[in-house]
């Protein structure tokens, strides 16, 4: 009974070989046409190179034909590049993969097993073994290639060379191993990673701290005090307020002005000029203006006044009316 075809991942993973994908979709018969048609080219410059003895060269384009259009015979030369390299554990494994994939009465499958046979005994074996005291987490790479569950501690073929493990964990620093191996040797490495990383923060111990004794901070804002507001606004009524003021003023001048010309022209209350009248008229109408200015005016001053004493924190006003000879006011008093 045959065994099942190891896939190219897993020879990837044993020896070291970059692995061969081909991911396959669908597509037009012409594009799979030229697909199939460029990868015989490279087949072909791969058998010119090999004929030659340019194994290294041949290689090259035999991977690119398995790249493009895996077959069997591309797989084939494969490895005899490699065996004749001394990439013995690579040429082993696609050995192995070829006789997997033709059936028995291929006529080149008794060549591929008779060249297996004599490479394993050949071929190195390295057991790579994690260390108990190694840490979860802990990571190893053999030539840049992960080794993981039943990989570690298996014997792995290898080719013959120099090999570079390197052992990570969480918090620990990385450590490297190297190992030379010679055809048909075999070697067990016990690989752990390296002390405790001096990067790795720790958190700080713990600390108790007594309560504080002092006051806290006052909480402080930028904002303007409520008063500031009120002092705004009875500087704004205040000013509004003096302008009443001038206003009464000016049209109580006019009032006066206007009155002594009626007078001059209606000296007789019964016998009045037109034009007379219309002073008059005029002088009736800068009175009232004149009064109601003032009394707008002398308000709005009041207000603003009582707005600006109030509106300052600091200081304690009190109010009061006050009836004077000439009428009635309102008296403030500050304390500071």
């Amino acid at each position: 009974m045959r065994r099942l075809a190891l896939p190219l991942a897993f020879a990837a993973l044993l020896t070291g070989t970059p692995a061969i994908f081909c991911i396959c979709g669908i597509a037009s018969p012409a594009h799979a046409q030229d697909v199939v048609t460029a990868a015989k080219e490279q087949f072909q410059l791969g058998r010119e190179a090999s004929d030659k003895g340019d194994f290294k060269k041949a290689r090259e384009f035999f991977q690119k034909s398995y790249e493009l259009h895996p077959t069997p015979g591309a797989l084939l030369n494969l490895a005899v590049c490699e065996e004749e390299l001394g990439l013995i554990a690579s040429a082993y494994v696609r050995f192995q993969q070829f006789t997997d994939l033709v059936p028995s009465s291929d006529d080149r499958y008794a060549g591929a097993k008779r060249r297996m046979a004599a490479l394993e005994p050949r071929v190195p074996r390295l057991r790579i073994e994690l260390a108990a005291e190694a840490p979860p987490g802990t990571t190893v790479l053999r030539d840049k290639i992960a080794v993981a569950g039943k990989n570690l501690g298996a014997d792995l073929p290898v080719d013959p060379g120099k090999h570079e493990i390197v052992v990570t964990a969480p918090g620990r620093d990385e450590r490297r191993y190297e190992i030379t191996l010679a055809e048909g040797q075999k070697e067990i490495l016990k690989a752990e990673p390296g002390k405790e990383s001096s990067t790795t923060e720790k958190p700080p111990p713990a600390t108790t701290t007594a309560p504080a004794t002092t006051a806290p901070p006052i909480a402080t804002s930028t904002a303007p005090p409520p008063s500031s507001g009120r002092r705004t606004a009875g500087f704004i009524l205040g000013g509004v307020g003096v302008a009443g003021l001038a206003l009464g003023g000016i049209a109580g001048a006019l009032t006066f002005s206007k009155t002594s010309d009626v007078e001059a022209m209606c000296p007789n209350p019964d016998r009045c000029t037109i034009e007379g009248v219309e002073i008059a008229d005029s002088a009736r109408t800068f009175g009232m203006v004149s009064t109601v200015a003032f009394i707008a005016g002398a308000a709005l001053v009041g207000a603003g006044v009582v707005l600006v004493v109030t509106g300052k924190p600091s200081t304690e006003t009190a109010f009061a009316p006050v009836v004077l000879p000439g009428g009635a006011g309102l008296f403030a008093q500050r304390r500071f």
